[in-house]
């Protein structure tokens, strides 16, 4: 009887040991998906005005996150991380036409525990339009502006394709 108690301790521990080792395992190894859609807050880093009289097309404007990614209480994407936007069409003022500037999202690159397999980005959706104005006064009939975006404020993009990321 002595032997079959030693026995029976000695799956307890085995087993108790097992648990351990494969919780550890899994908690090295998380994987967790960043929905398609989710919005996120990012900033224009420039310290270039972004007029159509002066931005050219294809123009990449770095941004940055504002606040963390956080899913099921995880900090998939710490605040601060960098990415991309681009300028995708410009038309200065003209011939009675005010001027108009749009800035497209692009990316954003993982930055904390969690990244995506093989050194994958995340996609971004979304854009910022500068709208110029017509502006009618007495002594010039028709004046227009050209669009302009603000490198000061803060914008929605959104997460354009699901992505797995998994900690490191």
């Amino acid at each position: 009887m002595n032997t079959d108690i030693k026995f029976k301790a000695g799956l307890v521990l085995f087993a108790l040991s097992a648990l351990v080792l494969l919780s550890s395992v899994t908690a090295f190894s998380a994987t967790m998906q960043l929905p398609k859609g989710m919005e996120l807050k990012v900033k224009l880093v420039s310290d270039v005005e972004l007029k159509s009289d002066k931005t050219a097309k294809d123009t990449q404007i770095p941004i940055t996150l504002v606040d963390p990614i956080v899913v099921a209480g995880k900090t998939l994407v710490e605040a601060g991380a960098k990415g991309t936007a681009k300028i995708t069409e410009v038309q200065k003022a003209g011939d009675g036409k005010p001027g108009m500037i749009k800035l497209t999202f692009v990316d954003l690159e993982p930055k904390g525990t969690f990244v995506a397999s093989n050194g994958a980005k995340i996609k971004l959706a979304g854009e910022v339009v500068g709208q110029g104005k017509k502006k009618k006064s007495l002594l010039v009939f028709g004046k227009v502006t050209d669009g302009k975006i603000s490198t000061s404020d803060t914008y929605k993009a959104t997460v354009a394709e699901s992505i797995v990321l998994e900690s490191k």
